[in-house]
């Protein structure tokens, strides 16, 4: 679970070691168990990290060949990935960005549960639109490097400038932001705490990686400060049977962390008088089409509007007219109605049963009324699914 920073050079002669039984020096190893990263690419290495990525112990000479790729390939490890847009129809880049990531991944990702969303003050860069963020838990064959590629690769493909030699702003607006935050790790120590020669026996640890290059930094370096990361991660932790997700250097769970984030942003605003109330940093949304949002850190008023004529709650005045239903709607609008809920088929007593046909002439002339006035959500009071499809 530790990092084992070092050159190839490094890495050749702690393979030796291992090889001749000598003991190595692991003062200056803060843990037991060892990530090793090269910043070469050759057998050793790839062997070396491949035995990380639970696929079995390197051949114990250097000059064996070329690992197999499909017993790299074997194990499947746990990943969470932050998710952001803040550009174009932020709900519909996030989506096909997931899309995008498990469809294009030949078979080597698959998301496992994702968490609510949430809309986020930008940080750092403050003169730019408002986030929407998420968190993803996934599976994965693919090394971290591995999937951080997959990465680049879905976010350069819908629109996001990463290149080596990009100009983007850091920070600045992105239609689409995949971060990998956490990632399994594997045990590389005996129980003695010498250092391992074999590792087929080793088993996933959750979230356990810690990594650092030059193009990644697991677990992220920033997620303890970003509230848009800590709340979608408690989504998928409360979604977790049970089961913690734990910080592998904070040793703090992602409840905890975010507990711990708000105590010290309240800390932070006690005294300032001149201050006005702190909105909440990141409040849950349910997208909907067109980039619309409702926030769940508000009241969300509904307008009931009836179009039968046996309504027990209005008398049935709008049901002869489409345009005095659409006039009623936009009145209700007016008067602070946050989402139109429309019925077409009354519930009160001994109501006879409506037939689907005229349900359907009840409430889609009405709905195309209203849209052609307001973008505002429209929901539909129903039992059958087919009307709530047209």
């Amino acid at each position: 679970r530790g990092v084992f920073s070092c050159s190839y050079r490094d890495v050749v002669e702690r393979h030796r070691c291992i090889q001749r039984g000598d003991t190595i020096d692991a003062s200056h190893y803060s843990r037991r168990s060892t990530t090793v990263i090269s910043r070469r690419p050759s057998f050793l290495a790839s062997s070396i990290l491949h035995q990380l990525r639970g696929g079995g112990s390197a051949r114990n000479s250097s000059t064996s060949s070329t690992v197999n790729n499909n017993e790299q390939r074997s194990s499947w490890q746990r990943a969470y990935i932050a998710v952001g847009a803040n550009l174009g129809d932020r709900y519909r880049n996030i989506a096909e960005a997931l899309t995008a990531l498990e469809a294009e991944s030949d078979n080597t990702i698959r998301i496992i549960r994702t968490s609510y969303l949430r809309m986020t003050a930008p940080m750092y860069v403050t003169d730019q639109p408002a986030f929407l963020n998420g968190a993803v838990e996934i599976e994965t064959t693919l090394s971290p490097l591995e999937l951080l590629s997959s990465i680049k690769k879905v976010e350069s493909g819908r629109g996001r400038d990463v290149g080596p030699d990009s100009t983007a702003l850091r920070y600045g607006p992105r239609p689409v932001d995949l971060d990998i935050l956490l990632f399994d790790g594997y045990e590389v120590a005996n129980p003695d705490g010498s250092a391992a020669d074999t590792l087929d026996e080793n088993e996933s640890t959750a979230s356990s990686l810690v990594m650092q290059t030059e193009v990644l930094e697991i677990p992220h370096p920033r997620m303890a400060e970003r509230e848009f990361v800590l709340s979608p991660m408690s989504d998928l932790e409360r979604k977790n049977n049970g089961g913690k997700i734990t910080h592998p250097v904070l040793n703090k769970t992602m409840a905890e962390l975010l507990h711990s984030l708000r105590s010290s942003q309240s800390n932070n605003q006690v005294g300032d008088t001149n201050k006005e109330e702190e909105e909440e940093e990141a409040v849950r949304v349910l997208p909907l089409p067109r980039d619309r949002m409702l926030l769940f850190n508000q009241t969300v008023i509904m307008g009931i509007l009836n179009v039968t004529p046996d309504s027990f709650s209005d008398g049935g005045k709008y049901s002869n007219s489409t345009e005095s239903a659409a006039a009623q709607a936009l009145r209700l609008i007016k008067d602070g109605a946050d989402i139109i809920d429309v019925g077409g088929e009354s519930t009160r007593p001994g109501a006879e049963e409506t037939a689907v046909p005229e349900e359907l002439a009840r409430v889609v002339p009405v709905i195309e009324s209203i849209r052609a006035e307001s973008d505002i959500p429209i929901s539909i009071d129903t039992r059958h699914s087919a009307v709530a499809r047209a």
